[in-house]
Formats: structure tokens, sequence, C-alpha cells
């Protein structure tokens, strides 16, 4: 039994029985209170505040030193200590204070808050059992008190609160003959020793934007608000202007730099290289491994975003930062050090973590470890530290050389324009060229989906998932595969289908991560089926329909519902609209897409959404209201991107029924001419220039061929119902001799070279128009499909 205990045992005997048996927790301080309120009538809330900490602390060596409990239960249990004993100090203190001065008040007419903000190990409920706290104040806005009886008592909230810290601080740290709770150390506070001893949000905020340093951040990363006095509502606001000062959205080297500053200066100091916290390979060292870390990516990857250095360790592997072996080491070795850490403050309750001299204290301490001798402790702890060290000066000296890039951005906007928007519209894309894993892969929808949902349930888990946050989330999740997609394409690993195919994975992808967060937050009713995706789909035309989106397409969709609740079409409206919003409203992060809805039935003055019986009615020319040639042929290229696979199919079948239905072949060739002629004088070339797209023999007479001929034999030619695309589409036809000798072919080959300029025309910002002397033979070629096909109009 250590020198501290012996003591406890002797000054407190009377009171031991007082505090239930159990790990050390807040319902059994708060017996230990209660029981003592019993005993102890008359005592102050001072003197026993000092016997419940005394009690805690020998109860804390009881479950470390004589049970063997794990480390998490310690520190958890003094942590809960701590809270224990600021809830009643800030009780206390606000009691006493309004009683004299009144309530502070706000502008707002509101009661104005204080915040208790824990930092260090009490903010991530880490706490060895003889700690400091470290706390800041802030208070939710400026004002004054208002009292019930004397006006003439009314002070600035500022003074206020600045009086309640006082009296906080005394109730803690002063020592009476019962000893001291907690020593508090408010140092960390904006300003220093020479601040406000509570800051007002605004004033912090001010703070962090215009005076904040670096090592402020690693001191902030740690950061709670603590559950003291009672809240009128959660301190969302504080958390963001924490969470914005703290973490980086771009790969920032220079936090390495400070991080590098910040040890040094540490180490200078350093009394002793028995120091188990502070010395070589010691526990601050694995502590700052995981937040520089943390700092530097937390920014964009909200899972990264905890505090317990233990957990920041586990995540860092799941976010690929780290490997699995690297972060056993760290972690055992901070299982090792901390516990030693706790048996050294149990020998004397002092705040240190320097190994004890006296050999009596040593062998207590290597015994009480499970080794059978000093030496053999010793041994482990050195092999520990030497591990902590290598890898520390690993990962720091690595931040402050930044890894050289395969690629560098000059390099890719010397191939492609466009990459110089996109990165200056989005420069936190351009980290992914130091990771050259990243950029070698294709696009995985199903990784993609993954990453963005972990992220999700991150923002959630730390109280951040409000609106703002999930928008960023899909915009940073978005840009980043856009820009690898142009890395890709750029270096001339990806065709241009391949392009087109993964940017029209991408936005399936945000459509099905986007429209299940988006009934959640807006409490969509479960309605009759058991997910979104039962009762609802997500129809792609155009470009997104036929897999072949570019960069910066729109998206051509339309909604569907299969639902027979009556409030069925009102409350997937209120969804379609919160969607449309959260897809094109422009955010700090930039935007997603523009939604195109003029193909949902009759068009623009149609409904927003559609029950799928109204759709097949309307598509099968059921009725009077049905769908023009036009709606028809854009039906070639539709597809549904979201739907469960009962709805799914019924759609499919929908746009299988529409293709193989007879028509009259000279009413059709002659509504899709018409409409091509529309389309040729709203869009014409300039004088001696050829429009890719629109002119006579580009892209979409092509299109409208391959339209045409999908509704003419789609009935006879099961494979023409495919939505495959156009190339492949004329490869069928000419299988089929629906085209002479290789006409098919021949305007299949020269789609695709019209396809590739009209790529390389929006890498570089251009125009995809050429002279009229250009790609002769690629015109010729589609024009003899178009005249094969409507000669006979």
């Amino acid at each position: 039994m250590t020198r501290a205990i012996q003591k406890i045992d002797k000054r407190f005997a009377n009171w031991l029985h007082c505090l239930p048996p159990g790990d050390l927790s807040k319902a059994l301080l708060d017996e230990a209170w209660q029981a003592l309120s019993v005993m102890l009538p008359d005592a102050s809330t001072l003197a026993r505040l000092r016997i419940v900490r005394q009690l805690a602390f020998r109860r804390l060596y009881q479950l470390d030193c004589e049970q063997g409990a794990a480390l998490s239960v310690v520190m958890h249990g003094m942590t809960d200590l701590a809270e224990f004993c600021i809830w009643h100090a800030v009780q206390h203190s606000y009691s006493e204070l309004t009683k004299e001065y009144g309530v502070p008040m706000a502008a707002s007419g509101k009661p104005s808050q204080l915040w208790t903000v824990g930092m260090g190990k009490l903010g991530a409920r880490e706490l060895n059992v003889s700690s400091d706290i470290d706390l800041i104040f802030v208070y939710s806005e400026d004002g004054e008190t208002r009292h019930p009886t004397s006006a003439a008592n009314a002070i600035a909230n500022h003074e206020f609160f600045a009086k309640q810290v006082r009296q906080i601080q005394s109730l803690l740290a002063d020592v009476t003959e019962y000893g001291f709770v907690f020593r508090v150390d408010l140092a960390l506070r904006p300003f220093g020793r020479e601040g406000a001893l509570a800051i007002s949000l605004a004033s912090l905020a001010q703070y962090f934007q215009r005076v904040g340093r670096e090592w402020e951040r690693f001191a902030w990363l740690k950061s709670r608000v603590l559950p003291t006095a009672a809240q009128h509502s959660p301190p969302l606001a504080l958390r963001s202007v924490v969470r914005s000062f703290v973490f980086r959205r771009f790969l920032d080297h220079k936090v390495f730099v400070a991080l590098r500053g910040l040890h040094q200066l540490i180490r200078q100091n350093v009394r002793d290289e028995r120091d188990v916290k502070l010395g070589r390979g010691g526990i601050r060292e694995i502590e700052f491994t995981a937040q520089v870390l943390q700092i530097v990516r937390g920014g964009r990857q909200p899972e990264l975003l905890t505090r317990p250095t233990l957990s920041a360790l586990e995540r860092l592997v799941s976010a690929g930062l780290m490997n699995e072996a690297m972060v056993k080491q760290l972690s055992d070795a901070y299982d090792f050090l901390r516990r030693t850490e706790h048996r050294i403050q149990y020998l004397d309750d002092q705040q240190t973590h320097i190994l004890p001299r006296a050999a009596e204290d040593l062998t207590w301490l290597a015994s009480r470890m499970g080794f059978a001798n000093v030496a053999s402790f010793e041994a482990a702890l050195a092999a520990h530290q030497a591990e902590v060290a290598l890898i520390f000066e690993q990962w720091v000296n690595l931040g402050i050389a930044p890894p050289t890039p395969r690629v560098t951005i000059q390099m890719l906007e010397a191939k492609a324009k466009w990459i110089t928007q996109f990165v200056r519209k989005h420069p936190d894309v351009a980290d992914e060229l130091l990771r050259p894993d990243a950029l070698g892969k294709r696009f995985d929808a199903d990784v993609f989906k993954r990453s963005a949902r972990t992220q999700y349930a991150a923002l959630q888990a730390t109280g951040l998932c409000d609106e703002e946050s999930i928008l960023d989330l899909l915009r940073r999740a978005h840009h980043l595969e856009v820009f690898r997609i142009l890395v890709r394409d750029v270096q001339g690993t990806l065709s241009v289908r391949d392009v087109a195919d993964e940017l029209s994975a991408l936005a399936d992808s945000v459509l099905a991560l986007a429209l299940p967060w988006c009934a959640a937050y807006i409490r969509l009713p479960q309605l009759h089926r058991p997910s979104l995706e039962d009762n609802f789909a997500v129809i792609a035309y155009g470009k997104l329909g036929g897999k072949e989106l570019g960069y910066g397409s729109d998206l051509d969709v339309v909604f569907l519902y299969d639902d027979a609740d009556d409030l069925a079409a009102q409350r997937y409206t209120t969804l379609v609209r919160k969607l449309i919003s959260w897809l094109t409203v422009k955010t700090g992060e930039g935007d997603l897409y523009e939604i195109d809805t003029a193909l949902r039935p009759n068009g623009n003055s149609g409904l927003l959404v559609t029950s799928i019986s109204a759709y097949e009615k309307y598509q099968l020319q059921r009725g009077s209201n049905t769908a023009w040639t036009w709606e028809l042929q854009a039906m070639t290229r539709a597809r549904c991107a979201f739907a469960a696979d009962a709805l799914r199919a019924r759609f499919d079948a929908v746009r299988a029924q529409v293709l193989i239905t007879p028509r009259d072949p000279m009413q059709l060739r002659q509504e899709i001419v018409a409409m091509r002629n529309k389309l040729r004088v709203a869009y014409p070339a300039p004088a001696g220039l050829f429009d890719i797209k629109h002119s006579q023999g580009g892209m979409l007479d092509a299109e409208f061929a391959v339209q045409c001929l999908v509704l003419l034999y789609a009935k006879e030619h099961a494979d023409l119902i495919g939505n495959v695309g156009n190339i492949e589409l004329l490869k069928i036809a000419q299988v089929h001799h629906l085209l002479p000798d290789d006409m098919g072919i021949q305007a299949a080959n020269a789609y695709q070279v019209l396809r590739d300029y009209q790529h390389a025309a929006r890498l570089q910002q251009a125009k995809a128009q050429l002279s009229t002397d250009q790609l002769m033979p690629e015109r010729a070629a589609i024009s003899a499909l178009w005249y094969f096909v409507f000669d006979k109009t």
C-alpha cells in the first residue's frame, strides 16, 4: 500500500463506506455525496467535494493495482469524478452569484450560457489519477445580468462569468484540511494568463481567425463541452467555431513543422529523462503522432474526429493513414506507459510522470506492473519507448519533407485547361497527387459509398450532422472522385467511354447517398414498405441514362413512386424538392449537379413526382394524356438509377413495352425529322465551322438515327432494347442487317471519333467546333446513316 493510500485510510476512515462498491461512476459518486450529506449535514460544498475526491482516488487504486482493472476503467472513472465535481462547482457558484447579481441575459432575452470546456485528457475522458484539469470558459452572448428585485445590482455578463470562474477555481483547487479536488489550469485560454477568465463565443471566433497559433490547434483538438449547468440548447455554434479552427481543409505541412517546434520546446523543459510522459518515446509523442494526422486530415475525413488517443489510432488505420502493425505498437505502448504513470502517482498523489528513484518505490511499481523485478520492467519500458520514438520521428519528418508527387498540377494543366478551373474551385483535391495509390485505381462505387457513409456516421456520432455538414460531405467526396477521374483521363489511362462510365457511376452513387440522407433530414415518414428504395425511383435520361455523362453535365431525371399512401405524392414531392436543393445549391465546397426534370410526364407543367402506374399509362399511350414522340426517343436511353430490385424491374418492364410497341414507320420518321430540324435551327453553327454535336453529319444525327432504329425494330430484335449506348446499338443494327454493307460499323467508328473530339474540346474549355474541311470521312459516314434511316420520309 502506498503512502498516499495510507494517509487516506487514516484521515478518512469514517467515510470510506460512503462510496458503494464497484467501478467508479457518476452514479456511485452521487450516492457517496448523498451519504456524506447525511453524515455531515453542516459540511460545505467545498468540504464534501474534497472528501469525495479522496474516496474516489482510493477506489481507483483498488481497481487498478489490486483488481487489475483495464486502463479505460481507471481513466473514465477519474474523468467521471472530474465532471461530477465541476458540475457541483458550477451549480454552486451560479446559485450564489445569481442571488446577488441576477441572471446574465443575452440581447435575445434569453439567459446567456456559460460553457465549461474540458481540454486535453479531460476533454478526451483520459484523465490520470492525479491530474490537473485544463479548463476554458466560454459564454454564449454579451449582455448584463437581470436581478428580480434590484436593478442596481446588475453587472455585465463578462464580469459575472469572470466572478463565477474564480469561484469554480477556488471550489476545486483551494487546499483545506481535507486536501484539494483538482489543480485547475486556465492557461490554455485565449491570450493565456493575460486573457479574460471567460470569453464570449464571438470573441473566441475572432481570436481564432486573427491570433490563433498552430500549437493551439493541438490544444483544442480534444476540447469538449462538459455537462455542467443546464443548457437551453446544445452548443453547436461553439463546436463549429472550434472545428473550423482545428481541422485543416487542405494538406498543410506547416502543421508538422509546428508540431516539431512544440515538441522541441517540451523536450527542452524536461527535467528528467525518466519522465514517461514528456521524455523521448513517452506518452506525449504517441498523442502527437495521432493528433497531427487528425488535424491534417480531419477537415475532410470526419471519421477522424474523435478525442481519445486509442480511438484516434484505430480510426487512422480504417482511414488508411497508418498500418495496423504500427498502431498496435503505439496502442500497446500507450497502455503500458499510462498504467506506469498511474502507479507513479499512486505513491504520493502527486502530478508527476517521473519514475521514482527510491529502490523500494521502484520495486513496488514493477511488481504492480506485473514484473518479477525492476530490471525486467525497465527493459520492457525501454523497448516501448524506443518503438514510439522511432514512429514519431518517422511521421514528423515525413510531414516536414512533403513527398514529391509523381505528377504536378502544372503538368496536368498543360494537357487540360479544365483542370485549372476545377482545382481553383476545389483546391483541396490537389492533395490527392501526394497519394499515388488513390489515382491509379478505377472508380469503385461500393468503396465510394462505404467511405461516405462512414463519414456520415462520424458526423452523427460527433453531433455535427447538420444540413451544411452533409452537403459539404457530399461535395467533397464528389469533387475528389471527379479529380481522380480527371487525372487518369489526362494521363491517358482512361478512354472517353471509361470516363463517361465512371462519371455516370459517380452520379448514381451520389443519388444513392443523398436520397436516404435527405429523407432522414426531412423526417420522411416510414410508409408501407421497409425502405425508401422500395417506394421511390429515380429514372435517368439523356447522358446519365445512356451512361455517357461528361464533366459538368446536367442530370436529366424523372422521379417515380410506388406507394398507396394517401399522402405519398405530397411527401415525395417534399423529398424531391429538398433533394434538388441539396444537389444544386452552392456551399463553401461548391455545388454538385444541375438538375433537369423537363422529361417528366407533361414536361415542366407536369407533377414533380409521378406514381409508377400513372407513368406507365402515360408512356404506353393509355388514355388521353400520353407521351410525345420525342419522349419515346428519350426512353431509348432511360434507365433506373435508384430503386430496389422490384421497382427497378417494374420500370424496366414499362420501358421494354414502350420500345416494342408497333408504330407507323412513316409517321415516326417524320416526327423525329421534325424534332431534329427544330434543334438544327435552334443551334446553328457559325459560318465556316462544323459543330460536332449539332451540325449535319454530327453526333445528334447519329443519335436520332439510332433512336429511330430502336423504336422501329426492337419488337423483332430484343437486343435493341438494352441501354448499351449508341455505338453498341449501331453494331447490333448491323448484325441484324438493318443497315446495308458496313454502314453501322462506319457510323459507330465515326461517332466515336466525334465523341473523342468533343471530350478533348471540353478538357481545353473550347467549343466543340472545327473547320468544315475537317473530319470529312466521319461526317460522311453519319450522313449516310441519316439518309438511309430517314430517306423514306
